[in-house]
């Protein structure tokens, strides 16, 4: 197939992607029943029409497959996105809009005028991504206007700053190296954005300290890291910047809980630092971490932090302990397991594999991170800040980033160049985002 002929047929299946949100101007007007029947024929379109009837949108090695992974899990995100949000529709409705708009949009502008790629992933470009986050913002606000309730206490200006805001995190995480498929990571940011923007009362922010105390307290433990040559000099100025938010979001325990994170993780990089040399297994620069590192580990809390300017919930807090002791599990289960670890096997076949195979677990590591993860929790549970039952969920969300990162890397072995960062960003991701779920039904129950 010709250049031509291939960039028709991505427009029809941008075209196929986009026409179903229609869908959702109906909404209103029929019942939960209804729409879950039309999702689950969504379902059936995807995994057995769509490869057969439309076969100008289905790309070769997904006919050679006999379905659309994609197509699938855009249908069945949306389906899940009703579910979760069947009681504020106009939320379901405004992440299927940047889901159905913002990325169909962007894959046409971006294949026909994307000429300057992003340094990072250099399949997506600058003007792909712009037109993600204007149209996406577009078409959510336009949407969440229209499924609102009639006596609704948002306005359309509170309605366009939500919309926003959700569409330029989904715009950067569907502009991520390719470890997930798009529309998961659409979706599930998408949902964890809006449910945290609706729960906003005030507009004005409450920073729980001044910043200049917030500034200051980074002071000495960005020297030390810097003396003792755990962070580069650049990496040391975006955590510092990482943690004055934190410490005005969240407040100083936030801090000291993150400060711990890199503690720990700095010392059992440099355990049996001879051997993982001699093995090719070692972090480069003796473990030395960089910008990308702050920003793959630092961001989901970071990003909790800021919604802890507007929000002061206990879920907003067991969110960020899970989120920094998932990223305390990851390394530790990885230094310890290169260093201790006698037999390491892959999470997908369960067959012994070599150390440092991606993905790979011991049970030397395994039993590291937990221990870790647990550890982090200790931090904020005696100052206070976090319940005893808290940790426990503390705990099983980082186990669970933790195995969620080396499923991903066992199944599909991304190799692209930041493959480990943008992994080590999901799985944070994962630890906030089932720490958050785990603590709402605790506290319902």
């Amino acid at each position: 197939m010709d250049d031509r002929k291939v960039l028709q047929a991505e427009d029809w299946r941008q075209l196929e992607h986009l026409v179903p949100i229609g869908f959702a101007f109906l909404l209103p007007y029929i019942n939960l029943a209804t729409t879950l029947l039309i999702c689950a024929l969504a379902v059936v379109h995807a995994v057995y029409f769509s490869p057969r009837w439309i076969r100008i949108t289905t790309r070769d090695r997904e006919q050679r497959a006999g379905v659309s992974v994609g197509k699938l899990l855009y249908a069945v995100c949306v389906l899940a996105l009703i579910l979760v949000f069947h009681d504020r529709i106009y939320i379901a409705a405004g992440i299927w809009a940047i889901l159905a708009v913002g990325d169909s949009l962007s894959n046409v502008v971006g294949r026909r005028f994307g000429k300057r790629k992003l340094s990072y992933n250099p399949s997506k470009s600058y003007i792909g991504s712009l037109t993600f986050w204007i149209t996406g913002t577009l078409a959510a606000w336009i949407l969440i206007w229209w499924n609102l309730p009639q006596n609704s206490e948002f306005s359309p200006g509170r309605i366009l700053a939500f919309s926003t805001v959700a569409a330029l995190l989904c715009a950067i995480v569907e502009s991520l190296p390719p470890v997930i498929d798009d529309n998961l990571a659409i979706a599930w940011v998408g949902g964890a954005s809006f449910a945290a923007l609706f729960a906003i009362q005030s507009p004005l922010p409450t920073p729980v300290m001044d910043w200049k105390l917030a500034l200051s307290i980074n002071v000495v433990p960005a020297i030390i890291a810097l003396l003792l040559r755990w962070i580069s000099p650049r990496g040391v100025l975006l955590a510092s910047l990482f943690g004055t938010v934190i410490s005005l979001g969240l407040g100083v325990t936030a801090y000291l809980t993150i400060c711990f994170f890199l503690l720990l993780g700095s010392l059992v990089t440099r355990l049996g630092l001879k051997r993982k040399t001699q093995q090719g297994l070692a972090e480069p620069n003796r473990g030395r971490r960089g910008v990308v590192n702050v920003i793959s580990n630092g961001t989901v809390p970071f990003i909790i932090a800021v919604f802890g300017f507007w929000l002061h919930d206990s879920v907003l807090i067991v969110a960020y302990v899970a989120a920094v002791a998932t990223a305390t599990f990851d390394t530790v289960a990885t230094e310890i397991g290169q260093w201790l670890g006698r037999t390491t096997v892959s999470p997908v076949s369960l067959r012994r594999v070599p150390v440092g195979t991606p993905g790979a677990i011991s049970l030397e590591g395994t039993l590291a991170g937990f221990a870790a993860a647990a550890a982090i929790g200790v931090v904020p549970l005696l100052l206070g800040w976090l319940p005893l039952a808290g940790i426990i969920v503390v705990v099983v969300a980082a186990a669970a980033g933790g195995l969620s990162e080396s499923l991903i890397a066992s199944w599909s072995r991304p190799k692209f160049v930041y493959a480990g960062d943008v992994l080590n960003f999901y799985n944070t991701l994962v630890g906030a985002s089932v720490g958050a779920g785990l603590w709402t039904l605790v506290s319902l129950s």
